[in-house]
């Protein structure tokens, strides 16, 4: 238990990072980035999906069934590298670089804690994250 949480908060701060640098690049290279704003408070179900269904639906697709039957061929760097892109790609957006370091870094916790539910709760609070920060006050 004292690894899964080790590794987590250790995610979490990789995702962080990894957020503020996908941020840098956005503007550096493509004008002015869209800000996202939501009305979350009146939309419960985006709210309830991208914190809970959200983050298990895709844990379970790219890392416990991809991530793992692409590691029965492939190292699990490789591995990672795959499902991270594919995960990235499934989110539809055209800036893919912050949703392949996040696959990443989520790969790599579930790696280094052997729990699924470890990069599940990392997906459930890196979603909060952002939901709190997109949120019109």
């Amino acid at each position: 238990m004292k690894n899964q949480f080790k590794y987590t908060v250790i995610g979490f701060f990789m995702l962080m990072v990894f957020s503020v640098f996908s941020g840098m690049v956005e503007t550096v290279f493509f004008d002015n980035p869209l800000p996202i704003h939501q009305n979350f408070e009146d939309n419960w179900w985006l709210l309830f999906t991208s914190l809970l269904i959200a983050p298990i639906f895709e844990e379970w697709l790219f890392r416990k069934v991809i991530l793992s039957k692409l590691e029965k061929r492939f190292s699990f760097e490789m591995s990672n590298v795959i499902s991270s892109l594919l995960f990235a790609v499934a989110h539809l957006d055209w800036f893919v670089l912050p949703y392949f370091l996040n696959g990443l870094t989520y790969g790599w916790v579930m790696k280094k804690t052997n729990k699924l539910y470890s990069a599940i709760i990392l997906h459930s609070l890196y979603n909060a994250v952002v939901i709190l920060t997109a949120i019109n006050i």
